[in-house]
């Protein structure tokens, strides 16, 4: 988390991110999210306007801000944050702030189209590590369930035939 990755053209994001920058001169890019939802169309995001003009790792460091947001939520297309702008690293005099959205949001798995390449700030990789092993856990058990479904049903049938 907190952590800056440059993402290039055909490339999945590795973990969920806000948009800092783009190689497009107006702080854009197309993404397709086949992986998550099977739209295949182009989604275009952009960036903030005090980001899109930082083209390289070095400027990108040097950026004092932070970004806030929500927890992770099941809603591919809900994202409320802000990002703050400081004067100093301790961000203790607040230059700016910037409501982020999901125009602003690359998720994890969604493929870059069509730019070059793009930069962006990684948010809940540990909570989604989390989520993982839980979601596996909740299959396994969604897989036992539907083995026990379906020893019941065969149960059913050959249960009336028994009992006669």
């Amino acid at each position: 988390v907190g952590d800056v990755v440059k993402a290039e053209c055909e490339e999945e994001f590795p973990c969920d991110m806000v948009l800092l920058s783009s190689s497009d001169e107006e702080g854009s890019c197309f993404i397709t999210t086949a992986n998550l939802d099977g739209e295949t169309n182009l989604k275009i995001l952009t960036c903030p306007d005090e980001t899109k003009s930082l083209l390289t790792v070095q400027e990108l460091y040097g950026l004092d801000a932070s970004i806030e947001c929500e927890p992770p939520n099941v809603d591919l297309y809900r994202f409320q944050g802000r990002i703050i702008f400081a004067t100093d690293t301790n961000l203790d005099n607040i230059s700016a702030m910037k409501s982020l959205g999901s125009s602003n949001l690359l998720l994890r798995g969604a493929t870059l189209k069509n730019t070059k390449f793009v930069y962006g700030e990684s948010l809940f990789v540990l909570l989604f590590k989390l989520t993982q092993r839980f979601v596996q856990k909740i299959l396994n058990v969604f897989s036992l369930w539907a083995r026990v479904q379906k020893w019941n049903t065969v149960v059913k049938l050959k249960c009336p035939r028994t009992l006669r």
